[in-house]
């Protein structure tokens, strides 16, 4: 008992920004949204990977987009379901609904087993920022223990 490796094992989450992400934002600035409209192209990020899609956006109806893409070897085709909101300013957001959870979401995450586009929560990715921000808590503690005073002391000290 309590013999090297008896811990508990931590598995670090993916993070967010490991992953290729399909933002509704870039497909709105593509012209891809809009009224009653059909239209096809292709998506690329700065790791070379590349999708081509075909959007069917109808103001009535059921809008949705399809991914055509490729995952080692293998030929996946996905809809996934568009919805809007309307701003107080009369205007409307496009959001991109989960096909895994069905939340409305800005932004769909490449990752998982089988391969799909789905949000963060249906990944359980987590953001960089969030793995690295306790990633000294050790140091800090053995620091206030050391001092005599409490960790947030310890941390307050060293971010001022």
């Amino acid at each position: 008992m309590g013999g090297y490796g008896s811990g508990p094992t931590r598995c670090p989450k993916t993070a967010a920004e490991d992953t290729l992400t399909l933002s509704i934002f870039d497909l709105k600035r593509l012209g891809v949204l809009g009224k009653d409209s059909r239209t096809a192209g292709s998506l690329s990020w700065s790791s070379g990977s590349s999708i081509s899609y075909s959007a069917m956006v109808y103001s009535a109806g059921y809008p949705n987009i399809r991914l055509d893409f490729s995952c080692r070897g293998k030929s996946i085709t996905q809809e996934i379901q568009l919805t809007q909101t309307t701003l107080a300013s009369g205007g409307k957001r496009w959001w991109f609904l989960c096909p895994v959870t069905f939340e409305r979401v800005g932004k769909l995450h490449f990752a998982g087993s089988p391969p799909r586009f789905a949000c963060r929560k249906a990944h359980n990715l987590t953001y960089r920022s969030c793995q690295e921000s306790r990633r000294f808590d050790r140091l800090h503690a053995a620091i206030a223990a050391q001092l005599g005073t409490t960790l947030a002391d310890v941390k307050r000290t060293l971010k001022g």
